[in-house]
């Protein structure tokens, strides 16, 4: 809405590499350096490197990560957050949390 502008152009925020707090492990989906850590299939906002220099970011399913660790996207880098703040130029907050699996958040 008008009421929430988006100071600087901003297109897209995202707090990732979520963990747990007792445990220490990480939450959602992790890529490092090409290799896979986790990919828990549970649905959080993502931001991802692709090996070709792109980049995604959103909502996966397996059309993106495949299954049994066949992926169709080479990805450098991935990683999970809680909640797509801002989307298209415009805030995104109360759509994502209807949408995520807020289990991963624990503050």
């Amino acid at each position: 809405s008008s009421k929430h502008n988006i100071p600087g152009g901003c297109k897209v925020a995202m707090n990732g590499g979520l963990f747990d707090t007792k445990t220490n492990n990480c939450l959602g989906n992790l890529i490092s350096n090409g290799k896979v850590y986790q990919l828990p299939k549970v649905q959080n906002a993502n931001f991802g490197l692709l090996k070709n220099g792109s980049f995604i970011v959103g909502y996966l399913g397996s059309d993106i990560l495949g299954t049994d660790g066949d992926y169709t996207n080479e990805f450098a880098e991935l990683i999970a957050g809680v909640g797509w703040i801002v989307r298209n130029g415009k805030l995104y907050v109360e759509q994502s949390f209807e949408i995520e699996e807020m289990k991963t958040q624990e503050t």
